[in-house]
């Protein structure tokens, strides 16, 4: 598989004390986002910055694109991201419908 491949061959740089470089701790992280349908990033990147993706699909269940909202870590707290990442999700999968996904039963 490409992703562990990648995951356990590449060295990863640490930007911030919440960046994620072990490849075990990354693989679970990313298995969680596909379960989940969407990513945040808390501090990951930049401390201070969070951020909330989900992604587009196309007609052959492709993710193409992504939504992302980004905005300071005090801001993004966990009331307003639940907030936000509903919207978010909800907006990313009705562009995907739009450009012809139609899974029903799962959105990842």
């Amino acid at each position: 598989m490409e992703i562990k491949r990648i995951i356990y061959e590449k060295e990863f740089h640490k930007y911030t004390p919440k960046t994620i470089i072990d490849p075990n701790k990354l693989e679970n992280h990313l298995i969680e986002i596909k379960r989940k349908g969407f990513a945040i990033c808390d501090e990951e990147m930049e401390v201070g910055i969070k951020a909330i993706s989900a992604p587009v699909r196309n007609i052959n269940n492709k993710v193409i694109s992504s939504i992302t909202i980004t905005g300071m870590s005090k801001q993004l707290d966990q009331k307003n991201a639940e907030k936000f990442t509903s919207i978010l999700v909800n907006s990313a999968r009705e562009l995907s419908r739009v450009l012809g996904y139609r899974n029903k039963n799962r959105f990842n």
